[in-house]
């Protein structure tokens, strides 16, 4: 394409990029806060038992200092490992890049195998007995878990390219956008964190429906 054989991109084509990144991002965002609401608005209604007919149990959440931690510093360390590989495609060092992003992947693929056990732990391997609470849980979840198979496909692209010295230190919008991409995956999970798992953190609990 044109940033392979110019170089570069032209300058009004990066910015459209950079315009389409942002929205997309903003987009990405918006779709999360739904999800998020549902789940709490859903766990509010259960608490409160204003549901109607409940199923006839719900599990809450698992302890959130334990696999929701672990993933979390997971996540938080690949922070390092990216600026790492950012500060290395800056200085043209593209072994570094490599290396920076070869940990990030790892820590990438760490995360959905501490999240897959963790939802198979908690009973979460599907949408719990129809209930809403347990509906909007899992389904958050698992997008979210795919948002980061894209971020970690996004990173390991980047990697080819700059095995293949397509990027430069003054041209690599394409290792850019991954960055903003990843960095707004991390995001998104400190957020789910401190509402789906601290906030929402109990014992496994059963409640019976009402007669």
């Amino acid at each position: 394409g044109e940033a392979v054989a110019l170089g570069h991109h032209k300058p009004i084509v990066i910015l459209g990029f950079r315009y389409a990144i942002t929205l997309f991002v903003i987009a990405d965002a918006m779709f999360f806060s739904a999800w998020i609401w549902a789940y709490l608005n859903s766990t509010a209604l259960v608490s409160g038992a204003v549901l109607g007919s409940p199923p006839s149990e719900w599990v809450m959440n698992f302890d959130p200092w334990g696999l929701p931690l672990f993933s979390t510093l997971l996540l938080l360390a690949s922070v390092t490992t990216i600026n790492w590989s950012r500060h290395a495609i800056l200085v043209g060092d593209n072994r570094g890049a490599v290396r920076g992003l070869a940990v990030t992947i790892v820590l990438g693929i760490c995360f959905l195998g501490v999240q897959a056990f963790g939802y198979f732990q908690a009973g979460l391997a599907q949408p719990t007995d129809g209930a809403l609470h347990g509906s909007s849980l899992f389904m958050v979840m698992g997008i979210y878990a795919l948002h980061v198979v894209v971020g970690t496909l996004m990173l390991t692209v980047c990697a080819c390219h700059v095995l293949a010295e397509h990027f430069t230190p003054q041209h690599h919008f394409g290792f850019e956008a991954a960055t903003w991409y990843w960095y707004f995956v991390i995001t998104i999970w400190l957020v789910l964190f401190v509402t789906l798992h601290v906030w929402g953190a109990g014992e496994f609990t059963t409640i019976a429906a009402p007669n």
